[in-house]
Order: structure tokens, then sequence, then C-alpha cells
């Protein structure tokens, strides 16, 4: 696409309440532990094959499972040639019941509401590759420099959900005493791109109940991600 093609790049608001599903998805320890593993985690927990239901669901595994959903809805409603421009711009999750390994779920995705956005821990220059792979959520704007300068970018960007990752990572070790299994919900709004390499940070902005507020930010100290909870 040419810069002017992107500039008017408009989704259009009819495609609300367009839905795809239910896909089916069936879990297993393999994917679980390889998605732990791709946030760098070391925790016994996410890697416990010995436990009653196996090794425990990182709080954003959901996003795994969820991205088959996300891909076919994408492909119903928004021009082929517009894909490599979307970046995430906001996460809520609910975890009424963490996944497990023996789980088969159905996963249904809807377009509930059309609205304006910005575009828009150390992070190796291959974290994107591994998590790619381990997550199995292909975008080739987080890997591949060619497309992503195509969609105006310097260079491949951090999945937004990687990034939430390592962010509730840290607040898991520091706050709930390293148990993710005490996460109930998630909220965060993705404010920056993450470059790779290069290093954010993850900032408390306190608690109120079971609320735990954060925030991250860049090497210039720009936001990352705001107005993120935790409810635990």
């Amino acid at each position: 696409m040419t810069r002017r093609e992107v500039a008017r790049a408009t989704i259009p608001a009819t495609i609300a309440g367009t839905e795809v599903g239910a896909l089916s998805t069936s879990l297993d320890a393999r994917w679980l532990m390889a998605y732990a593993a791709a946030l760098g985690l070391d925790d016994t927990r996410y890697y416990d094959t010995l436990a009653p239901a196996g090794p425990v669901a990182h709080p954003l595994f959901s996003v795994c499972y969820e991205w088959p959903a996300v891909v076919a809805l994408r492909a119903k409603t928004v021009r082929e040639a517009w894909v490599l421009l979307g970046v995430h711009a906001t996460h809520h999750v609910i975890i009424h019941r963490p996944p497990t390994a023996d789980d088969r779920l159905l996963t249904r995705a809807q377009i509930v509401k059309i609205r304006p956005s910005r575009a828009g821990v150390p992070i190796a220059a291959h974290a994107a590759h591994v998590y790619s792979e381990c997550a199995r959520i292909w975008n080739p704007i987080h890997t591949d420099v060619a497309v992503a300068r195509t969609a105006g970018l310097t260079a491949p960007i951090l999945h937004g959900s990687a990034t939430l990752a390592l962010a509730v990572s840290q607040v898991i070790q520091h706050d709930l005493d390293g148990d993710p299994a005490r996460v109930r919900e998630i909220a965060a709004r993705f404010t920056g791109l993450v470059f790779m390499p290069s290093t954010f940070t993850v900032r408390g902005r306190g608690r109120v109940g079971d609320l735990f507020a954060f925030e991250a930010v860049d090497e210039r100290g720009e936001l990352v991600l705001s107005d993120g909870v935790i409810r635990a």
C-alpha cells in the first residue's frame, strides 16, 4: 500500500455485530509450557506435568486460542491489504476458570464496537519470533522487517499480547506471591510500540481491595501500556 492509501484506510462501522465461531481448540501441556517459556518464566508451576491439572496456564494464555477466531473475523470484515496495518489497542479478559491441559474449548468472536484509536522487561531481538511460534499467533508485522516497513514502521514490533503478558508476569511475581492462579481479570490499553531489542519497565500504580494497577514505560519513559489493572 502507498502512504496515501494507508492514511485513507477506514474501517466501516457497519461491520459491528459480525461474528464467527464456534471454533474448536484442544489444549495440551506442551502448548501451556511453550507459552510460559516464550515469556522467559521459570516458576515450576508453569511446567509441572505431575500436578493433578497439569501445568498452570499463564493468565494471558487465552490469547493463543482466541487468535484463530480473530483471524477468521478479520477475514470477514477487513480488506486483506489493510491487515498489516492493525496493532493491538486494548485488552480485557475475565478469567472464570483457568484453562487446563485437557481442555477442548469452543471460541466465538464478535465485533461489538467500532471506534477511532491511536496506532499504536528486556526484549530480545528475536522475542517476537519465539512468541509467534510458542503462542501460535503469527503476524508478519512482528517478525518480517520488509512487512513492518510496508506498514509504515521502522522495524518489527513486539506483539501487544506479549507486552501485556510480560507486564502481568511482573505483577504476579511482585504482588501475588508468584501465583498466576490468583488472577481473575486483566485490562490494559496499548499506548506505545515496543521495538526489538529494547527494554520496558513495569510500574505499580497502587492497590485498592483486590485491584492492582500498573503501567509500563519504554527506555525513553514513554508509556507503552496504560490503565493496566489486575483483579486477584
